[in-house]
């Protein structure tokens, strides 16, 4: 069948999944999952963070070799970079890439929709920022840190049984640029708090564990192989999965780790070929046949998938975002002024904001609040 054809087949299928989108959005059920789409037009993607840390690996290693794709992947390179990299370096790369208090013009639309919370794969505070500015009340990160209290996370949790004003949350599973100790970027990174490994050797890992000299992270490392190991990543990203409504966005659905989660997830309520969540994927040209994978790939998670048309200028999503917002209601903790699913208007002077190119900027005393708020949330208070 002809390309084309092809394409007006994903797209009449598209259309029906775009309302239930619209429902389950306007139900006020649906939590976002957030990935790194969704903030990519203000950051680089994946090749550029890759030819970041490159770059200062090769300046701290002459002889350090460059990245490969057909030889290794992503989580595998930077394990290399930290073997390199001190981690101070290491560290500064993912802050000075991903610090910022700005925000787009379609990130407040998403924030307006009636979302129970927000969970994100991101480094970054954009979407925070964006609902600090919509609601004119700080946003704190929500993150998983043995430094911070498992109170927070349960706070979290609660705020998604509500959905009333001003209670919603952003939970960022995978840290955030602040808190570098938090941060998922590499293979280990992603088995020490995950908890597994995707390719799995068979230890006897009974007689492994009865060796009474193993230290903590010899017990750990061992569960961890074996997947026995039900870290606080696991166990946070398994409920959200397996008791709620999630809708994905700016998210490939790629990741490894998060893939063998849906797996564990099927396994166990078997969500096969049913209606559980839903997924957003851009759909430029050339790009069918890969959404014709990804449309019976993520079936067997209970996964629909709705493809909005893009091209070379990636306007497609904002586009997308606009329709969809003029659709739903809006959440009641946003101001009635902020809730148009169009450009944001000219702001008075006394609201000090700063508009370019689209992007906008948190006022100073937000930036200020929020900065105080950060450093008390971390501690048993």
């Amino acid at each position: 069948m002809p390309e084309e054809e092809l394409r007006q087949e994903i797209f009449d299928r598209s259309d029906k999944n775009k309302k239930k989108l619209i429902e389950l959005i306007d139900s006020g059920e649906a939590i976002l999952l957030a990935g790194a789409g969704v903030t990519a037009s203000m950051f680089v993607t994946w090749k550029g963070l890759v030819d970041k840390f490159q770059q200062a690996a090769i300046e701290a290693e002459p002889d350090f070799v460059p990245f490969n794709g057909d030889d290794e992947t992503y989580l595998d390179f930077f394990d290399r970079v930290k073997l390199v990299l001190n981690g101070p370096i290491y560290t500064n790369v993912i802050m000075q890439t991903f610090r910022t208090d700005e925000f787009e013009d379609y990130h407040k639309l998403m924030v307006s929709m009636p979302f129970k919370g927000f969970v994100t794969t991101n480094y970054d505070l954009v979407l925070e920022n964006a609902l600090t500015q919509a609601t004119r009340k700080p946003q704190l990160p929500v993150y998983i840190d043995d430094g911070v209290n498992a109170k927070v996370l349960l706070d979290f949790f609660k705020s998604l049984n509500f959905n009333k004003p001003n209670t919603r949350k952003i939970f960022h599973i995978h840290g955030v640029h602040f808190a570098t100790n938090t941060i998922l970027l590499s293979q280990t990174e992603y088995m020490e708090k995950y908890g597994y490994v995707l390719t799995q050797p068979t230890p006897e890992i009974l007689a492994e564990l009865g060796n009474p000299e193993l230290t903590q992270d010899q017990i750990n490392n061992a569960l961890s192989r074996s997947s026995l190991r039900w870290t606080t990543h696991r166990k946070v990203l398994w409920s959200l999965l397996a008791t709620r409504r999630v809708v994905f966005m700016g998210f490939s659905i790629e990741d490894p780790y998060f893939l063998e989660m849906l797996n564990m997830v099927k396994d166990d309520l078997n969500t096969y070929n049913d209606e559980v969540h839903m997924a957003v994927f851009r759909l430029a040209e050339g790009g069918v046949i890969k959404a014709l994978e990804t449309e019976k790939e993520l079936r067997k998670f209970g996964i629909e998938c709705v493809f909005f048309d893009d091209d070379k200028t990636y306007s497609g999503f904002a586009k997308f975002l606009n329709e969809i917002s003029a659709s739903v209601s809006t959440h009641s903790s946003i101001l009635k002024d902020n809730a148009a699913p169009v450009a944001i208007a000219e702001p008075e002077k006394d609201q000090q904001e700063s508009l370019d190119h689209g992007k906008q900027e948190l006022p100073n005393w937000m930036n200020d609040q929020n900065k105080t708020l950060s450093k008390e949330i971390r501690n048993e208070n």
